[in-house]
């Protein structure tokens, strides 16, 4: 296999376990990833890459950037409230994507998360 010069495409895939009913979710907050990158923040909340809704059923948020090449990225999901005055973290530890791998093209970070 040859290297992936322009980096990895990444989608972190999210799907939310909440106490709050999900309409209410949906108007009070967006749902957002912030890691240990610039392109995910550099774990500033108000910079967060922020999710899609993409399935209302399976209550599922996705987004995806293109990430360097490197050894090991941080990030959390957050709930942002859309006038950026408040955030959630969700409570898990941080969790964690390897993309050394320099033959790596794309990585599904699937996830779960109670908030």
């Amino acid at each position: 296999m040859t290297a992936v010069e322009d980096g990895v495409e990444v989608q972190f895939r999210l799907t939310v376990v909440s106490h709050m009913p999900l309409d209410r979710m949906l108007m009070a907050y967006e749902l957002g990833v912030v890691g240990s990158i610039a392109a995910l923040g550099d774990w500033d909340w108000k910079r967060a890459l922020r999710l899609e809704l993409c399935s209302v059923e399976q209550h599922t948020w996705a987004a995806e950037l293109r990430l360097p090449h490197t050894d090991t990225i941080e990030y959390k999901y957050v709930l942002v409230a859309p006038d950026g005055s408040r955030c959630l973290w969700e409570q898990a530890g941080n969790r964690a994507l390897h993309l050394v791998e320099p033959t790596l093209a794309f990585v599904r970070a699937d996830d779960r998360a109670l908030f």
